[in-house]
């Protein structure tokens, strides 16, 4: 089974795609899918009055920093290595 490039960046992934273990991600990826739905339906359930209608109104400044923060973390957790070097080269920068 062929992965996308950002899937294989995710080293446990990885490790099972190649140890032949494609049912055991097909399984994480699916678990991952159904537990972001159900969080959605909670989340959207906290935003929600009795009567149906929207209890707490997001300003659209808000909203794109939470996504802006959200797509930072998914980018990062997805491609670690320019992170990874960054630190790499700070450690040295530190006092002993």
């Amino acid at each position: 089974m062929k992965y996308s490039r950002g899937l294989q960046a995710l080293h446990v992934f990885q490790a099972a795609a190649e140890s032949g273990f494609d049912g055991v991600v097909a399984a994480a990826i699916l678990n991952i899918g159904l537990a972001g739905a159900v969080y959605g339906r909670v989340i959207r359930r906290m935003f929600e009055h009795a009567d149906g209608a929207a209890a707490v109104r997001i300003r659209a400044y808000d909203a794109c920093f939470v996504a802006a923060l959200a797509a930072g973390t998914v980018a990062l957790g997805l491609h670690q290595l320019p992170l990874l070097e960054l630190a790499n080269r700070s450690i040295h920068l530190l006092p002993r």
